[in-house]
């Protein structure tokens, strides 16, 4: 409940009351875990280690990168000792996603791939399209395409086995690098897979999803009729 009421104090723009409900909340867990045993001191080590990975965010989220990690190390450690894969694989990923952006490609490839690893291990699938993605952009940044698409194809492939209504705004997430690198005939490919699912299961929004990114996709002049043919349908959807 007291994470809870953070995430809102933080959504709300209260980081200082967010760190309050924090440390109330990661007293309270530490306490439970001192006190208990069996599956109930698993269970405090498991909320504790969330408390301490929230708190992270909080500190990622005021630029303090050095706190930020120092208590994500601390979520990691908890979450291993509580065997909560789940929860350690999204802790990970954001970990390795910071890393990432700090340019430390070695240590966030490596973050990235034991967060995936434990994702496919529970069979988080959603998970699993978030660490590809991940990993694909990566190949990218260091020019290693024929990798990245490799990643990307994967990604889908799982996205596919989900339900339709997720599918198709991630079909139409992954044209995008397609299209930018060349791809054309495949952007277009996976664009028009999810038109068909859109309009298969009837949703007019997902539709004009799927025509506003084939008209982004329309450059030059040649293409103005046709963009905005494509936008005016998209509008009436």
């Amino acid at each position: 409940y007291l994470i809870g009421l953070c995430h809102a104090e933080e959504y709300g723009g209260d980081l200082k009351e967010g760190h309050r409900l924090l440390n109330e909340a990661t007293n309270m867990y530490r306490a439970q875990q001192r006190e208990t045993t069996g599956e109930d001191r698993r269970k405090a080590t498991i909320n504790l280690g969330a408390s301490l990975a929230t708190k992270a965010t909080l500190f990622h989220h005021e630029g303090k990168l050095t706190d930020m990690f120092a208590y994500l190390t601390s979520a990691e450690a908890l979450f291993r000792e509580g065997n909560s894969p789940d929860n350690l694989g999204r802790t990970l990923m954001f970990k390795a996603e910071v890393l990432l952006n700090e340019a430390k490609w070695a240590e966030g490839a490596n973050t990235l791939k034991e967060a995936l690893a434990l994702f496919q291990s529970i069979g988080n699938s959603e998970w699993q399209c978030r660490c590809l993605d991940d990993m694909a952009k990566l190949m990218f940044l260091n020019g290693k395409e024929k990798e990245a698409f490799v990643y990307l194809m994967q990604a889908l492939n799982l996205a596919k086995s989900g339900r339709p209504q997720k599918l198709v705004p991630y079909l139409l997430k992954s044209a995008y690098p397609y299209w930018k690198y060349g791809k054309v005939e495949k952007a277009k490919e996976l664009i028009a897979e999810g038109k068909r699912i859109a309009e298969e299961v009837g949703d007019p929004s997902l539709v004009a999803q799927c025509l506003i990114v084939e008209a982004k996709m329309l450059k030059g002049p040649e293409n103005e009729n046709e963009r905005k043919d494509l936008f005016n349908s998209a509008e009436k959807h």
